[in-house]
């Protein structure tokens, strides 16, 4: 079942960040299965009109389980779109599903969907939000098992640039790169990186971990190494305030603070210098722990 609010009028004002994103998603999903399809990659085919579509209205139905409510014209596209992307492959049960949305309608009648514009960065921040909550529900549980402890409050730290030794890791591997169109053993790397005076010795133990991940970057985005100017194509800390009652409900929280650091901050906690754009760091606590502290310290102080 569907947690559908009522159509309007007005339902394109109405739409908020996951309509946007579910819509984006519909219409990226035609023009990779017209490619597939054009290309005869039937497989290609499947993954993009059949599980990816369902995946991402999965997904949309998940995130608007709280108080946003599904976009019943949007539920109607999906539908339609699927089964003409369908058609051609599986016309029988197509047809059947089309004649329910268009009764005494043949899908054999009906056009190729036409795709509306493809926001990218829409797509890419849910991906992160998706992925993020993921290994934060992880962690917690992890947590949650170790020091058999409910946990019920949370900060994410987040950070908006690289420090000053990543810049400088980037600055390098990009160089690198674009003289041989790929990436020197990573023992030249290695060697290349110890006991440079621009990246501080208690880095040291990072820089080559953090190679790699610039690598595997690059490896994702076919060896293009320019994802390393703008890793991100969008703005980190908006996705995160924006969705914090869905971060709150994802992890079963009753408070969730969101804080940005920089290199200059000296907040002590474990693996903050872990913190980069696109893997912001969470940590737990207990209500009761932090209510015992702070009238502990209270106490002490009378």
């Amino acid at each position: 079942s569907y947690n559908c609010k009522q159509e309007s009028n007005d339902e394109r004002k109405s739409m908020h960040y996951f309509d946007h994103v579910f819509e984006s998603e519909i219409n990226q999903a035609i023009k990779l299965t017209e490619e597939a399809y054009e290309n005869m990659l039937y497989k290609e085919v499947v993954k993009h009109g059949f599980f990816q579509l369902l995946n991402s209205r999965d997904n949309y139905r998940e995130f608007c389980s709280g108080i946003e409510k599904m976009n019943i014209s949007l539920i109607k596209r999906f539908i339609e779109v699927q089964t003409l992307l369908l058609a051609p492959i599986c016309p029988h049960v197509c047809d059947y599903v089309y004649q329910l949305l268009y009764p005494n309608k043949s899908i054999m009648e009906a056009k190729w969907p036409t795709p509306g514009k493809i926001d990218q960065s829409l797509i890419d921040s849910c991906n992160y939000l998706i992925n993020t909550v993921h290994y934060f529900r992880n962690r917690s549980k992890i947590l949650t098992t170790q020091q058999n402890k409910k946990y019920n409050v949370a900060v994410i730290y987040v950070a908006c640039n690289y420090p000053r030794w990543q810049i400088f890791v980037i600055n390098q591997l990009k160089i690198f790169f674009k003289e041989n169109l790929s990436f020197p053993d990573n023992k030249i790397l290695s060697s290349y990186f110890k006991d440079r005076q621009e990246i501080d010795k208690k880095y040291a133990k990072k820089v080559m971990p953090f190679v790699t991940y610039c690598q595997q970057l690059v490896k994702e985005a076919n060896n293009n190494i320019n994802i390393l100017d703008q890793h991100l194509s969008f703005n980190e800390y908006e996705i995160l305030v924006h969705n914090q009652q869905y971060i709150q409900r994802s992890l079963k929280l009753d408070e969730l603070e969101i804080k940005v650091i920089d290199e200059e901050d000296t907040i002590n906690i474990n693996n903050l210098d872990d913190v980069i754009p696109g893997k912001p760091l969470i940590q737990f606590f207990s209500k009761s722990s932090i209510d015992e502290s702070s009238s502990s310290s209270k106490l002490n102080k009378q």
